[in-house]
């Protein structure tokens, strides 16, 4: 069952396209991973998704309904977004930021009530978040601010949450956690998740299905043994990588190459004369 239908999608900013003939959709509990280089309209192709940027070309359909006919209201309880650059100005407690996601279950004469404060509560709990209630945002480290805004968007009880780049800025350990606690809650939860990551090892052991793009359209899509070969990313990356399996997960890794070659072991480098 799709969730999302992607429908000869086209985009574009002034006279120039960033995304052109881009279809596919996105089933109910599907992991979905989108990579390709920068410029390859990865951010604006969520934010078209999104209802954000309205495109030129095709269309969007949630749950089988134009995103055209739907209010910000009715996208935002169905759709949650976490940015990769979404900084809070004020000091706000981990509380309040996550009561935000509540935002579009209530109207301008309505303020949080118990049935809120207790969605917010189990947000804070699947996200092992809890402890930090009371803690100011701009207190948090990176690992712990990117849960609070995991928190905050499960807060808003959507179907389809989509990720643009969230592990950007964390070291190996936090972005395994991260993307750990996210595949929980895409098993447990029945979450549609769509990810963007620059991190392809992420994406192939991870996702479910990869939307592969290249300069505004799609190279390829399909489960990671698919989309994640040499061929592939060499034509999209233009660098030089060899693709094997993982011993452990069986999910396929890749190894950046260098173009110098290394000395030989053992060799002292060449002292200036």
């Amino acid at each position: 069952m799709s969730v999302v239908t992607v429908e000869q999608i086209g985009f574009r900013y002034n006279s120039h396209w960033v995304l052109k003939d881009i279809s596919f959709d996105i089933r109910k509990g599907e992991f979905l991973g989108i990579i390709g280089p920068n410029g390859s309209g990865k951010t604006t192709l969520l934010k078209v998704i999104n209802g954000i940027l309205k495109p030129e070309e095709g269309e969007i359909r949630i749950n089988g309904i134009s995103s055209k006919k739907m209010k910000r209201a009715a996208m935002a309880k169905l759709i949650a977004v976490v940015a990769q650059d979404f900084h809070m100005t004020f000091p706000f407690s981990v509380h309040e930021v996550v009561l935000m996601g509540r935002a579009p279950h209530l109207n301008k004469w309505r303020f949080e009530g118990e049935t809120d404060f207790h969605i917010a509560h189990e947000a804070l709990e699947m996200t092992d978040t809890l402890h930090l209630i009371n803690r100011s945002v701009s207190a948090l480290s990176g690992g712990e601010y990117q849960r609070v805004m995991i928190a905050r968007a499960l807060a808003q009880q959507p179907q389809i949450m989509l990720l643009d780049e969230p592990t950007a800025f964390l070291d190996i350990k936090h972005q395994v956690d991260f993307f750990d606690l996210i595949k929980k809650l895409n098993m447990n939860q029945e979450l549609t998740v769509v990810t963007i990551t620059h991190d392809i090892n992420l994406a192939a052991l991870y996702c479910d299905r990869i939307i592969m793009l290249r300069d505004g359209r799609m190279q390829c899509e399909g489960n990671p043994d698919d989309v994640v070969t040499k061929e592939n990313i060499m034509k999209v990356y233009e660098t030089a990588v060899a693709v094997d399996k993982s011993l452990e997960t069986g999910r396929p890794r890749i190894t950046l190459l260098s173009s110098h070659p290394s000395k030989e072991a053992g060799a002292s480098p060449a002292l200036p004369r």
